[in-house]
């Protein structure tokens, strides 16, 4: 046991209550921000983390919550199963989710504050820094990182919280080595340990966190092993040996996680990609030196979700290709040779590249994304900070003005700094102002044109004539090259739900044919078809349309129902009812399904069973809502088949209850226009209701 150092303790506390007051300071408005891009598919539409119960297979489905291939491959289970608990807490609402992703934020910055502390007591570095010293390096270079606005698309974009996690492990897994390694005697072995299993959930955080490894083989080599005499002494050799049986024993634990997963690296992705796998690897130099001129000229303008870089074609085209390719292999370069005079400045450049080895190489991802540099840049203010550090301690003895100009210089700096860290979580407020902002900056860029149009199209913001200019977005963002080859598809695809709000059906059905000619697998495009045909009473075209969703492995019960429904029209009540019995064999429950059994049951002469299934329907629909309305003049209906003229009475009074007439008879006058319910007879209905009116208005007067 060593000693411990009350003095370096208090200079810890103070440091990691300074530093979670600055960040709770510039992400104090990030509570405002909403949901968006990859939160939908990952959380909001992710049935397996909505949690509504405590129980452990509840919280268990969490772990296979692949939005892709949901309950069949472990993904991510650490950060899925903090999203479910978020779930099971406040269920869509965003401020608890803002709320984690903070105190994670906060966690990785305290951590990496400490980590820095450590680092500076290495053999490389210690002689150059004293406890003092090393206190307030560890903290500009943490400050710097953690407020530095490029950091907020992993802290405010909710599902990043994936990203974060992984960061966060890493960093607690850096520490622990560092300890374990400054630390004498059997107490290190646990510090060891804890470095596996940090490890470990790293990797079950995100898949980049199979580079920490590598990132300890860094620090080993630039901080202690070329400080070391080689001599084959008994403790060097236990050492060394301990590092490659631990090494040995996380190699296999990374290779069991990642496989777990299915194959972590798809290249047949490319093929949905407007670049290949060469052009991607050309761009990349250049997009490492953007994101460092990001991080060092952080100005809240330069930040967005979406950026106007072009790939790279070839060595020379853009002519900026060949230049980063020689300046990354020049930094490289400058980071081994000074790795003994020079060490701080080389591990953050080394730690930089080294960590962006998976995201930023050979993987079909897109080109650009901020939060990839979540984790990379951890160190990259370390030099820097080290630097100002010297040169305060310098002028403090020879120059008090000069001094007092650095100590103002970097409270500017790293208030400017913060600011933008504010100012940029403004544009994370809604999809509106994020898109907005993106288009701002990426005009020449599809799928920001495309994202504002959704949002402007189906967003809360009160525009005018908001289908008209989101109709002229998404005409225009056809023109645009996008980040994926069926981004086109998708555009077609919004374009035709813009002319469904306008009631524009055949235009609507057209666009989604175009949609589907680009790319045949949407299969949202699709479906949307099939509710274009059915709105048309295309019955047979669209229950073509369903076969083909049917067809694979990812058809839903929902879309089974449809089909069912569609015979329903055909006037297939039998094969109507077999279909959604095999629904129902699913465990899939909704109003539209029961109501379809009443009325099915009704078709066959068992308009007893069909009422049972009718009132299912009712329980479970929202309350002022026109289905509502629809499923209770089936019931009249129904009851008017089973001559039970006291139950047709009865619904029609439960009706009255909860609707006014006017609203009422509108809904009958629109019924025989439109095809998005189960078919009635509306004159019948109509009838039932009219006499069952002046049954309650004589009643009324008797009284």
């Amino acid at each position: 046991m060593q000693p411990v150092d009350r003095t370096d303790e208090n200079r810890n506390l103070w440091g990691i209550f300074l530093l979670c007051a600055i960040v709770l300071i510039c992400y104090s408005n990030n509570f405002n921000a909403g949901w968006h891009l990859d939160d939908y598919p990952n959380i909001i539409s992710n049935t397996r983390l909505h949690v509504d119960v405590l129980t452990f297979d509840a919280l268990k489905q969490s772990f296979t919550a692949l939005p892709s291939d949901p309950g069949n491959k472990i993904w991510r289970p650490l950060p899925c199963l903090s999203l479910a608990l978020n779930w099971y807490w406040g269920e869509d609402d965003p401020i608890g989710y803002h709320g984690v992703n903070l105190i994670l934020h906060m966690i990785v910055a305290c951590v990496l504050f400490l980590t820095v502390k450590l680092l500076l007591q290495t053999p490389a570095v210690k002689a150059d820094s004293t406890p003092g010293s090393r206190h307030i390096i560890a903290l500009l270079a943490a400050s710097l990182w953690a407020v530095n606005p490029i950091q907020t698309q992993a802290v405010t974009y909710i599902i990043q919280r994936m990203a974060v996690m992984a960061a966060m492990f890493s960093i607690l897994g850096l520490y622990a080595y560092l300890r374990g390694r400054l630390t004498v005697g059997r107490e290190r072995w646990g510090w060891f340990s804890a470095v596996a299993a940090f490890f470990v959930c790293a990797l079950l955080s995100k898949e980049n966190a199979v580079l920490f490894p590598f990132s300890v083989l860094l620090i080993e080599f630039i901080f202690f092993m070329k400080r070391l005499p080689m001599s084959r002494t008994k403790a060097w050799l236990t050492t060394r040996n301990g590092l490659i049986a631990g090494f040995l024993l996380i190699a296999v634990i990374a290779f069991i996680v990642l496989n777990t997963a299915g194959n972590p690296i798809n290249f047949g992705y490319y093929d949905k990609r407007p670049f290949s796998l060469w052009e991607r690897l050309l761009s990349q130099p250049r997009i490492l030196f953007f994101y460092l001129s990001l991080l060092f000229y952080p100005a809240p303008w330069r930040f967005s979700i979406e950026h106007e870089i072009n790939h790279s074609l070839s060595l020379f085209t853009p002519w900026t290709t060949f230049p980063a390719i020689f300046g990354v292999v020049g930094l490289i370069g400058v980071a081994t040779l000074t790795a003994r005079k020079r060490p701080l400045l080389s591990f953050g450049i080394f730690f930089f590249f080294l960590n962006h080895l998976v995201e930023s190489t050979i993987l079909p991802l897109e080109l650009v994304f901020e939060h990839r540099n979540y984790l990379p840049s951890f160190f990259i203010f370390l030099p820097v900070a080290y630097w100002f550090n010297q040169l305060v301690v310098s002028y403090r003895r020879e120059n008090t003005s000069i001094f007092i100009m650095l100590v103002v210089l970097f409270t500017v700096i790293l208030t400017a700094t913060g600011l933008g860290c504010y100012d940029r979580n403004k544009a994370w407020k809604t999809d509106y102002s994020l898109w907005y902002d993106a288009f701002q900056k990426a005009p020449g860029r599809a799928r920001s044109l495309m994202a504002l149009g959704v949002a402007i199209g189906w967003g809360e913001e009160d525009i005018p004539n908001k289908h008209d200019i989101a109709l002229g977005i998404f005409n225009r963002a056809l023109k645009l090259p996008g980040a994926r080859k069926n981004e086109t598809a998708q555009i077609y695809g919004n374009l035709g739900l813009i002319h469904m709000a306008r009631g524009e059906w055949p235009q609507a059905i057209a666009a989604y044919h175009k949609a589907l000619e680009i790319s045949p697998n949407e299969r949202k495009i699709r479906f949307d078809l099939v509710r274009g045909l059915i709105a048309l009473g295309r019955w047979h075209e669209s229950e073509k349309q369903i076969d083909i969703l049917l067809a694979d492995e990812f058809a839903t019960p929902s879309e089974l129902s449809y089909k069912g429904f569609v015979n329903l029209w055909l006037k297939k009540p039998e094969n109507a009812l077999r279909i959604f019995q095999e629904v129902l064999a699913s465990d899939y429950r909704d109003a539209f399904v029961y109501h379809n059994i009443g009325v099915a049951m009704a078709r066959l002469d068992y308009p007893e069973r069909g009422k049972w299934f009718l009132e299912r329907a009712l329980e479970i629909v929202e309350k002022e809502s026109r289905g509502r309305i629809i499923i209770y003049l089936t019931l009249m209906e129904n009851r008017h088949m089973d001559d039970d003229v006291f139950g047709a009475k009865d619904a029609t009074y439960r009706l009255l209850a909860e609707y006014g007439l006017d609203e009422i008879l509108d809904t009958l006058r629109l019924l025989p226009a439109t095809h998005n319910y189960p078919p009635m007879d509306t004159e019948a209905v109509s009838r039932i209701l009219s006499r069952n009116l002046v049954d309650i208005a004589q009643s009324v007067d008797a009284r």
